[in-house]
């Protein structure tokens, strides 16, 4: 697509064969135009013709006049440059079909709510689209013109300052323990899938971390893994993983055959790949009837039934599932803690603010001994 700011104009590269070379053409504010070489290798021409565009922003920062799609564009340059493939990835996907109902030349001053509503509409129906991904498409675009504003201080206000934003559903899907018997039984016990599988579920992990998990990112002593910070791919914070005893027992046999690297590894002997887990859950899922497992469904049914048994507080949930506070746990989770209403009242019972049930059970502490002097 064409990059439009200030007055300049840099057009998509294009092929002359005639010179066997990669052109663009620019126009310049006072409405000159040139051919711009930018060399014979593809790739190298779109490096350059970024730079150009680059040298553009630099000596003229974007404004409310410059266009939508010139705006994503360079919000996703940025995002590819310091952020995951995955999130840019995501953030791509989202934008383009944004900038696609939209006209070519919209100017950002000119973007209206209704247009945002009228892609949702057309792409992520209410009545068929599930309410996170209608969140996550509505936080994409506004996110856009938050960068602009905020943290590259180009426009002084964001088009979409009001839109509401759906609000996030709990996911509700959850296999009981029976159903996750079931998914294991799929694998026999030497198939390192089931080795795999047998971790991700009795640990609460993300996949990824399953994936890297090493030998010396264990303190087999206490039983924990020590994930440092930007190990997890996706995640920037150190993590913390308690091992329960059949698992401690599952990696020290993985341990002692790979010692160095990730220790889950496929019959090969190379570790599990992202498509390599998500390909297995699909044939599974073509194997098992009323219910459909995938990777992160594992991580959600260990953190629901943790938060089900009473045993743990939210703070406790929080720090065994690798969250940094308690906050995303109650949103996800916060259901599950409110049906504990037995456990609640039970803590509830137990506070003696006043001294007086500790003086009761002294009482009667008394009375039973004086029963026993009498016998």
């Amino acid at each position: 697509m064409k990059f439009k700011a200030n007055g300049w104009v840099v057009g998509e590269k294009y092929f002359k064969k005639s010179h066997k070379a990669f052109y663009c053409s620019i126009g310049h504010p006072d409405r000159r135009r040139e051919e711009r070489r930018l060399g014979t290798d593809a790739s190298m021409a779109d490096d350059l013709r970024t730079e150009i565009i680059s040298s553009i922003i630099r000596d003229g920062a974007p404004s409310l006049d410059m266009g939508v799609r010139e705006l994503c564009k360079l919000f996703l340059e940025h995002s590819k440059a310091n952020q995951s493939t995955k999130t840019y990835l995501g953030y791509r996907g989202l934008l383009l079909s944004f900038t696609n109902t939209l006209s070519p030349n919209l100017r950002v001053r000119d973007l209206l709510k209704a247009h945002v509503e009228n892609w949702l509409t057309r792409i992520y129906p209410a009545k068929t689209t599930n309410p996170n991904t209608r969140r996550g498409a509505v936080v994409a675009v506004k996110r856009v013109f938050n960068w602009a504003v905020k943290q590259m201080g180009w426009i002084d206000r964001s088009p979409l300052e009001g839109y509401p934003t759906p609000r996030a559903v709990p996911r509700k899907t959850l296999l009981t323990p029976e159903q996750w018997a079931v998914v294991l039984s799929h694998y026999r016990p030497e198939d390192p899938f089931h080795d795999f599988l047998r971790v991700m579920v009795c640990t609460g992990c993300r996949p990824q971390e399953v994936r890297i998990i090493a030998a010396r990112h264990i303190d087999w002593k206490r039983q924990v893994a020590r994930l440092a910070e930007g190990e997890v791919p996706g995640k920037k914070l150190a993590r913390v993983v308690r091992l329960p005893s059949d698992v401690v027992a599952i990696l020290q046999k993985w341990a002692a055959k790979y010692p160095d690297g990730p220790m889950l590894r496929n019959a090969d002997g190379n570790p599990w790949t992202a498509n390599a887990v998500t390909s297995r859950f699909r044939r599974l899922q073509k194997k098992v009837t009323g219910f459909r497992p995938f990777a992160y469904l594992a991580r959600h049914s260990f953190i629901t039934l943790l938060s089900q048994t009473g045993d743990a507080s939210v703070g406790e949930v929080a720090e065994i599932s690798g969250h940094t506070d308690a906050t995303m746990v109650l949103k996800v989770y916060g259901n599950h803690f409110d049906n504990r209403q037995d456990h609640l009242l039970n803590c509830v019972e137990r506070v003696d603010p006043l001294g007086e049930k500790a003086k009761r059970g002294e009482e009667v502490s008394d009375a039973q001994a004086d029963d026993g002097d009498g016998e």
